[in-house]
């Protein structure tokens, strides 16, 4: 209750503000008298001070000083001063250090019990907490009742809507969905924020937000949102659309309700789907490594993992890994939204996750709705900015894209996904997507099995240069990776493009190669991709 509220109320009739008049709006929580002037140890914020001036009279100037900036640091409400007990008129210095510290004075006649004072102060916390308590208790048994039924999070909207009167929108951002009491959900910018300090029974975190409507930017009042924590590393954003004045403490106890009810709800959900990822896990292995001794068994694993309606299919791994070494939660938490996503943009898809790699088989209604590399490339970069938004460039992933199949060949997928990862593992320290169907001859080196059978294709004065000049060699892998450009050499190499130019002369000597000659330059450049297999 406000202090101004309250001095209107009994016992206060024949009280008298002395000081202070413009902080009367302060708010008053709880009375204490006034015993000893260790209150930073008993005071709490919001409270008014009863005293006979019995605790004050021994404090010199220094100490009652002191005394008041502890009252004012703690947020005291006022000073209520009992006359004609000890003192009969209220010192100068008294009113001196209210005004200076900005607390409210208030005197009262010695016929005043402390206790009446007490209890007029508790009175309307205790009717505010009953009210609290009783919404508290109406919420939670709407909520019971819907629980059993297994809602949707549209109707858990509408019926939290119906409990507040007021509009509640759902965002996902990473699906990029937006579930909403308005038809069709409401669009809207955000021009001014603040973070809401959490009152006594607030324990999510609260920010205000001044929006306008999309797109004619028309002022569209204030919304509170509250961000939904889960275990499926997505952020659900919960908005309150207000009305006419801010959401009140009732308010906001419903709002608590239902936002751990969601929380709950996700949390079935989560259960529900991990399970089932676990028995989905387990037949993909033996859909992925050919663990069936027919095609019948086939066609029924198949159907079990949802993937037996078309006759084409296509399989993709993501493998992660980290440029700076950081902790393997960041690279799950990565891995687990790009599952989310991937089963949110395709149809008919299943996966198998194992440390650092998924790799997802897809069933295609025809060769036209393959993977593309547009599409997985922009998927990439939402998630990196989702799953990692303190540092999205401190990972990187290879993407292997196996070569349309149908179900009598189905068995190539796992083989071309890991052929073509092992190729970009031995190439390319960054991130990278290919396509097995783009492995061009490097496809018969990775199905060699001995490698002696490799070192055959590598000329002998390459193999006597690498052995015998290994920073001639070197120069020479970095210049035709490089193009032949000598300045992006000596960059990459540290040295000065003149000491290229040197070695590269040198070279030309000893192998007898002419640069402009394409064929004997892939040669080359082979032999030395050869060497990454070796």
């Amino acid at each position: 209750m406000k202090l101004k509220d309250l001095l209107l109320r009994t016992p206060f009739e024949t009280a008298e503000v002395v000081t202070c008049h413009e902080q009367l709006n302060k708010d008053v929580t709880s009375a204490m008298i006034l015993e000893a002037v260790d209150i930073e140890n008993w005071g709490e914020p919001n409270q008014m001070i009863l005293t006979s001036y019995f605790a004050l009279e021994m404090l010199d100037d220094v100490g009652l000083n002191r005394f008041f900036q502890k009252m004012s640091s703690i947020g005291i409400s006022a000073l209520v001063l009992k006359m004609e007990r000890l003192i009969t008129t209220v010192p100068a210095f008294l009113i001196d250090l209210c005004t200076q510290y900005e607390i409210p004075l208030v005197t009262i006649p010695k016929n005043i019990h402390y206790e009446t004072i007490i209890f007029a102060v508790l009175r309307p916390v205790i009717n505010h907490n009953a009210n609290l308590l009783e919404k508290y208790y109406e919420t939670r048994q709407v909520l019971n009742k819907l629980a059993p039924k297994m809602p949707s999070l549209e109707e858990m909207l509408f019926k939290f809507s119906e409990l507040l009167n007021l509009d509640f929108q759902l965002h996902i951002p990473l699906k990029n969905q937006t579930i909403s009491t308005f038809e069709p959900p409401f669009e809207f910018k955000i021009i001014k924020s603040e973070r809401l300090e959490n009152e006594k029974f607030m324990s999510y975190a609260y920010n205000r937000h001044q929006i306008v409507m999309l797109p004619e930017y028309a002022p569209a009042g204030t919304i509170v949102c509250v961000e939904i924590p889960n275990l499926e590393n997505q952020k659900y954003n919960l908005s309150i659309f207000e009305k006419d004045h801010p959401l009140s403490e009732l308010d906001y106890m419903v709002i608590e309700n239902a936002v751990e009810f969601l929380q709950a709800e996700l949390l079935k959900n989560y259960t529900i789907k991990h399970s089932q990822f676990l028995r989905k896990n387990d037949l993909m292995v033996d859909i992925l490594n050919t663990r069936y001794y027919s095609t019948v068994e086939l066609e029924e694993l198949l159907s079990l993992v949802g993937l037996s309606q078309f006759n084409y299919y296509q399989g993709l791994m993501i493998s992660l890994y980290d440029y700076q070494n950081i902790p393997t939660t960041y690279t799950d938490i990565f891995l687990q939204t790009f599952v989310q996503v991937m089963r949110d943009q395709y149809a008919h898809l299943a996966f198998y996750a194992k440390n650092n790699r998924v790799i997802f088989l897809k069933n295609l209604q025809s060769q036209e709705t393959a993977f593309k590399k547009s599409d997985l490339a922009q998927l990439i970069e939402t998630i990196s900015a989702q799953a990692l938004p303190d540092n999205p460039a401190s990972v990187y992933c290879h993407i292997a894209i196996s070569s349309v199949h149908s179900r009598n060949s189905l068995k190539e997928i796992n083989k071309e996904c890991l052929d073509t990862t092992k190729m970009m593992t031995h190439f390319y320290q960054e991130s990278h997507m290919m396509y097995y169907d783009d492995l061009g001859i490097f496809k018969y080196f990775l199905e060699t099995d001995s490698l002696n059978e490799l070192e055959k294709f590598i000329p002998k004065d390459l193999a006597a240069l690498r052995n015998e000049s290994p920073d001639l060699f070197k120069t020479l892998k970095v210049f035709l990776l490089e193009n032949q450009n000598y300045v992006m050499t000596a960059s990459k190499l540290f040295i000065h493009p003149k000491t290229v130019r040197y070695r590269i002369d040198k070279i030309k000597d000893i192998l007898d190669v002419n640069f402009e000659d394409a064929e004997q330059i892939l040669l080359y450049q082979i032999a030395i991709r050869l060497y990454e297999f070796l």
